[in-house]
């Protein structure tokens, strides 16, 4: 695949998992470092967003739980909407992050759950506009 249509592809899948609004978050991420944006576009959402096999929500719920676990609480609240977004349920985000307790411990599980409530809020009042 070539490196245009990777990005566009990683455009699209980022739009769809974050929602119309983060052409905000790209347009200002792009004053502090444009190649960054492209490269996150390219490879990580272009080429690994993309692939075959495993359905978006999966992938979410994945990177939510790694999120959680590596406590990268502003990620893990984009990635909990973006999860949402895609088709996981809020039961399903709430037992992945209590499912981390048993390999991340208690202070992980709870901090995240606390992440999580405040995701929900987001989303919900996201949907009401």
């Amino acid at each position: 695949m070539e490196e245009t249509e990777l990005y566009e592809k990683g455009l699209a899948k980022h739009t769809e998992i974050f929602g119309a609004g983060v052409e905000e978050w790209r347009k200002q991420f792009r004053e502090i470092n444009p190649d960054a944006v492209e490269y996150l576009m390219k490879y990580c959402f272009g080429a690994y967003y993309c692939r075959p096999g495993v359905e978006l929500k999966i992938r979410e719920l994945c990177t939510v739980s790694a999120l959680a676990v590596l406590g990268r609480w502003p990620q893990l609240k984009s990635h909990i909407c973006g999860a949402l977004r895609v088709g996981a349920t809020k039961t399903e985000v709430t037992e992945i992050l209590l499912q981390m307790q048993n390999y991340a411990g208690w202070p992980v599980a709870l901090t995240s759950l606390e992440v999580a409530n405040e995701a929900f809020l987001n989303f919900d009042e996201e949907q009401k506009s």
